[in-house]
Formats: structure tokens, sequence, C-alpha cells
């Protein structure tokens, strides 16, 4: 299982104030789920920049939303920054 750094702005996530078993749920969703809400949450979080960049950092080995983005749509957002 993929070990996760403690990063000091985590502690100011949006999702930090939602319960851990929800947070897995919305965060982490089985595949065909919903993640609409999740990314609500994103939406107004004030480190969603310092979050989506984590996971951008991170690569393919980081699934789940981050930052309100979807693994897939991060690694278009590799893919783009590489050909730019």
């Amino acid at each position: 299982m993929l070990q996760l750094r403690v990063e000091p702005w985590m502690k100011d996530g949006a999702c930090r104030r939602i319960a851990r078993e929800d947070a897995m749920r919305l965060f982490f969703p089985q595949k065909g789920e919903l993640t609409t809400t999740a990314r609500r949450i994103c939406e107004g979080c004030p480190v969603k920049e310092e979050c989506l960049d984590y996971a951008l950092q991170l690569g393919e080995t980081l699934t789940g939303i981050w930052g309100g983005t979807a693994q897939k749509e991060r690694r278009k957002m590799r893919r783009l920054r590489r050909v730019s």
C-alpha cells in the first residue's frame, strides 16, 4: 500500500472536516460511483491547488479525488505538461 507523505497544508483541507469513513467513500469511490460530492467539497477548499500539485507529483501511484480531479484527469494534465 502507498504510504503518503503528510504535508503541513493537509490539515487545512476541506476533506478533513468529514468523518474518515465518509471521506474514504467519497474521495476513493469504487469504479462507476459518482464523484460529484467529493468534487463539490474540493471546489471551496483553501488548499485545492496544493492538493492537486501533490497528486500530480505522485503520479500514477495516487488514486482517488485530489484537488478536485480524478486519476484519469491528472494523467491527461501530466501529458499536457510534458508536451508544453
